[in-house]
């Protein structure tokens, strides 16, 4: 009931060209990834990589005609030894500023770096799912899904995904100090781009399924959530004579910092 009645005030004051101080937030993100690739159609063996990269960010939310505008600073990013990113690319992440719109519900879209690093992409992803598409006023019983599709840039060429999610608030919890709602989530997920790779252009393709749980405060705020995805994809190319088949797990976990 409150989370209702607070979309009913907000939604007063917007009327009357009253809108709400800018909230801020800041958050860390988990990311874990662990990939194996099978080779033997070029002679090769399964290849194992495991890696993990953590996102401190900032978020700012301001109000605007049909949902708020995403302002995220990144305060610093860092990773695991086994991380194909060098040192220098994690901190020249530092500083890096990205602009989005939540529409209502929380789904975020039109992200964009307001300047060029070498991990905007991954940063541009990582803005993208940090908040769950959320139904105003859900009370513990309620049910929708959420359909999202974008395309980003992706080492010299870019990735489509399709993500078809279907959400349920389970059960009331505290969570942080704060009674929370639970929100738990399964979709699956279609994905096709190219990429360049050492060896040539590849074209990739796949599809994936995952679950996930999210945590929002009564007052609507969120308290973060995680994800899990396991994703069945090919990649092929001049370099093969034949797709080769890649599996993927894919973790994303948020925390909000106070």
């Amino acid at each position: 009931m409150r989370l209702r009645a607070l979309g009913v005030i907000a939604l007063g004051l917007s009327a009357l060209g009253m809108t709400r101080a800018p909230t801020k937030s800041r958050f860390r993100v988990d990311q874990t990834i662990e990939q194996v690739l099978d080779a033997s159609a070029v002679g090769g063996k399964e290849e194992h990589q495991r890696f993990s990269v953590s996102t401190f960010l900032t978020v700012t939310l301001t109000d605007s005609t049909g949902g708020k505008v995403v302002q995220a600073v990144v305060d610093s990013m860092r990773a695991d030894s086994a991380a194909p990113v060098p040192p220098a690319q994690l901190d020249s992440a530092r500083g890096t500023r990205l602009q989005g719109f939540m529409a209502v519900g929380g789904r975020i879209g039109n992200v964009k770096p307001l300047r060029n690093t070498p991990l905007a992409p991954q940063l541009t992803d990582v803005l993208l799912q940090l908040y769950p598409a959320l139904k105003i006023g859900a009370k513990v019983g309620d049910g929708w899904a959420d359909t999202t599709e974008t395309t980003n840039p992706a080492s010299g060429g870019s990735m489509s995904v399709r993500r078809v999610t279907t959400y349920k608030a389970t059960t009331s919890e505290p969570r942080d100090g704060a009674n929370a709602l639970k929100i738990e989530a399964a979709f699956t997920s279609s994905v096709t781009g190219t990429q360049e790779t050492p060896s040539g252009p590849a074209t990739v393709e796949g599809s994936g399924q995952g679950t996930g749980a999210y945590y929002v405060a009564s007052d609507g705020h969120y308290l973060g959530g995680i994800s899990n995805q396991v994703s069945k994809l090919t990649v092929s190319g001049t370099f093969a004579p034949k797709p080769l088949p890649i599996s993927l797990t894919e973790t994303f976990s948020v925390s909000e910092l106070r």
